[in-house]
């Protein structure tokens, strides 16, 4: 089951205003101003207990507050929208000048909920017949509506948890913090590649044992590894000092010393026990994060 995880995306938009013009048969009132403050949408993901800890759920909740003062009395109706990774607008908001929230969650069995999200606030002033309100700055008037429509972006939502860690550099020696955080020699895209279930499946199709695209050029896991096991490889991969390298189909990649993991190719190592591990990352990815594309025993 997912477990909730400590990192919450934030995003907001900034406050505005807007006054309108009231009919001249009440000219000598107040004019009417209305304002918006606070608008903001807060995703909260959980993520699976087990390696590689895959993202399960997201939940989504925004608010806006939005309020008028004058004389000329306006109706007011708001709504807060998310649009997923995948394009689909989702309602996560709606009611008067404050919204209620739906109480709508992202489930990643449902749907791709990793990836890029936006947001978007609608904002409905109706105002007394005859009014008039000036467009612009994100805002339509038609007569005695207004209607102010809000975007922005929500964040991205990774696909496993990013564990907890620092940026090695040289002071840091590739070395654990006092905190006992550990630093990542990041390749030089600057993001951190992540071991996703994706790429767990293309390691155990080519590196295990009975996996549908193992040949005699490549290195193997030991049959026994399991997904922690593999999350561990990963992670001396990460803080390891020796040097990420461009390789000839266009990642990044680089080996480091690890014992016990697998052995050799038969055809490049005569299937020897292999001493080091070769991990294989995205170029670029989107956002903090790219993933990782493969890893396996030994240089190939």
């Amino acid at each position: 089951m997912g477990t909730p995880s400590a990192s919450v995306l934030t995003a907001a938009i900034p406050d505005g205003k807007i006054s309108a013009a009231i009919p001249k048969s009440i000219a000598a009132q107040a004019a009417t101003t209305c304002n918006w403050t606070g608008a903001s949408v807060t995703g909260s993901p959980s993520y699976f207990v087990e390696a590689p800890q895959a993202l399960a759920t997201v939940a989504w909740t925004g608010t806006v507050n939005a309020f008028c003062t004058g004389s000329n009395p306006v109706t007011i109706s708001t709504s807060v929208q998310l649009t997923d990774p995948q394009g689909v607008p989702h309602l996560v908001a709606s009611g008067a000048g404050i919204p209620v929230n739906t109480g709508y969650v992202c489930s990643q069995a449902a749907t791709n909920c990793a990836g890029a999200w936006s947001a978007k606030f609608t904002l409905t002033f109706t105002a007394k017949p005859g009014s008039t309100w000036p467009g612009g700055g994100g805002c339509v008037a038609s007569g005695a509506v207004l209607t102010c429509t809000l975007s922005g972006a929500a964040g991205i939502v990774p696909p496993v948890r990013i564990p907890s860690h620092t940026v090695c550099t040289e002071s840091t020696a590739f070395a654990f913090s006092a905190a006992d955080v550990p630093c990542y020699n990041l390749p030089p895209s600057g993001q951190i590649p992540l071991l996703t279930l994706r790429a767990i499946k293309n390691i155990r199709d080519s590196h295990f044992d009975g996996g549908s695209a193992v040949d005699s050029s490549k290195g193997r896991f030991y049959s026994h590894l399991t997904n922690a096991d593999l999350q561990k490889i990963w992670e001396a991969g990460m803080t390891s000092a020796d040097k990420w390298k461009l390789n000839s189909t266009g990642y990044f990649e680089k080996t480091f010393a690890y014992e016990g993991a697998g052995t050799l190719s038969t055809s490049h190592g005569n299937g020897a026990a292999a001493t080091q591990v070769t991990l294989v990352v995205e170029q670029y990815g989107a956002g903090p994060t790219s993933e990782v594309i493969t890893m396996y025993p030994g240089p190939q």
